[in-house]
């Protein structure tokens, strides 16, 4: 099921992709340029509690859409060293299906350049907005996952991103981070979920 969802998802980014650099990265100046990142992130699901049910290999497919800043007439911008914008949309599979299901999420994002003199391509991306997540905590049925007890909760991303490789229209990127899920504790028990993950993405 979810190996035919992956194709289906890899297949429709790429054509995606294509259409975009051909339709708009010959015809458009950097200054102006919005750009579209497919993205698949791996890591672990960490424990939220003691007895929290057993995890496997956690997956993520993300897929964001963004744009420069660096108009002279945004103030806010140039304060914040021309940062990109943009709104990230992701699905997660935390490695255990039946007690702790999925997440799809809607986060809105800023990136900045750090230690720009000493590391070129390094960026701190930092993201929040909210998930929906497919399963819940149940004193009943689901007793030992107190991570999640709402259906929508907020949800924050922190990575590091350095490129490893540029052409004229693609940057490869590399990230490491951490991704939190949690409902702000509007009902109990709210452990909240924790990822730590690597990545692979090409803006």
């Amino acid at each position: 099921m979810y190996s035919k969802a992956f194709k289906i998802f890899y297949f429709s980014i790429g054509i995606v992709t294509l259409l975009y650099q051909n339709c708009y990265s010959q015809t458009i100046q950097k200054e102006n340029a919005s750009f579209l990142t497919p993205e698949i992130l791996i890591g672990k699901t960490l424990e939220a509690n003691t007895d929290f049910p057993e995890t496997n290999l956690q997956k993520n497919l993300f897929l964001s859409l963004g744009c420069y800043n660096f108009k002279p007439d945004k103030e806010w911008a140039a304060r914040l060293n021309y940062p990109i914008t943009g709104i990230s949309f992701g699905y997660t599979d935390f490695g255990n299906t039946e007690n702790i299901g999925h997440a799809y999420s809607i986060l809105p994002f800023i990136e900045v350049s750090i230690l720009k003199r000493q590391i070129d391509g390094l960026n701190l991306h930092l993201a929040l907005g909210s998930s929906y997540m497919d399963t819940q905590y149940n004193i009943a049925t689901n007793g030992f996952n107190k991570a999640i007890t709402t259906k929508f909760n907020w949800s924050f991303r922190s990575f590091l991103y350095y490129d490893v490789a540029k052409t004229k229209t693609i940057d490869w990127r590399f990230g490491l981070g951490l991704l939190h899920h949690s409902n702000g504790h509007s009902k109990l028990p709210n452990q909240g979920l924790n990822s730590l993950l690597a990545s692979i993405s090409a803006k």
